[in-house]
């Protein structure tokens, strides 16, 4: 029989499962909320973690080079690149994510001025378990009751649809706590809830992310 290897790991409040058949054919899955697909089954399984690769901010002409989507013109003006991050999975690439601020804004005080988060997908993911795994990012974060939980994971679910090769999801922030998500350019999803706004953009932007480095080279630090 041969031997299936699992490796999983949380990529920035989203997680990927790629299954691995030794002596076989590979099929590589993703699968946001690191679960296998039922047609997936062995008696020995593995789980082993992976490590991304190291940080993958653009140098200074590059990101001069990145222009801003329409959907984050739109709400922040002259949007000025802060960071951007490459994540790959040893040779996979994930997503590419980028902080956009709005004129006179910074990285220190963060949420008193509109703020972008664009993520570019390279490989297929689907929106509900997204939303599931951004909840349970955020509850790293702080204490969720099961009524913000069950309020926030609707909103979600609605906000994110599955997503391929080539989409983008893009979240902007307002200082009145308003919330806006857009897919391709298209608003899904929109709400006022400072809370709410905190802890989502807080995946990636807060102290406690699980992915220190990235929130590192998004703010610039790196």
């Amino acid at each position: 029989m041969a031997q299936v290897t699992v490796f999983r790991r949380v990529v920035s409040g989203w997680s990927l499962g790629l299954v691995l058949t030794i002596g076989g054919s590979m099929v590589a899955q993703a699968q946001p909320n690191g679960g296998l697909a039922s047609s997936v089954s062995s008696s020995r399984l593995q789980e082993t973690p992976v490590q991304p690769t190291a940080s993958e901010s653009s140098a200074p002409d590059a990101a001069a080079a990145v222009k801003a989507p329409p959907e984050v013109v739109a709400a922040l003006g002259q949007p000025r690149l802060q960071g951007q991050k490459r994540f790959r999975w040893f040779a996979f690439s994930v997503y590419d994510i980028r902080l956009w601020l709005s004129p006179g804004a910074t990285p220190q005080a963060l949420y008193n001025a509109p703020f972008a988060l664009e993520l570019d997908y390279a490989r297929s993911l689907k929106g509900e378990a997204i939303a599931q795994r951004s909840i349970e990012e955020m509850s790293n974060l702080d204490t969720i009751s099961s009524s913000e939980q069950a309020d926030w994971l609707a909103l979600m679910t609605r906000a994110f649809p599955d997503v391929a090769a080539g989409d983008r999801l893009t979240g902007v922030w307002r200082p009145d706590g308003t919330v806006q998500f857009f897919f391709n350019g298209k608003e899904t999803a929109s709400v006022q809830d400072a809370r709410f706004g905190r802890l989502f953009f807080g995946i990636w932007l807060s102290e406690k992310t699980s992915e220190p480095t990235m929130r590192a080279a998004l703010l610039g630090q790196l």
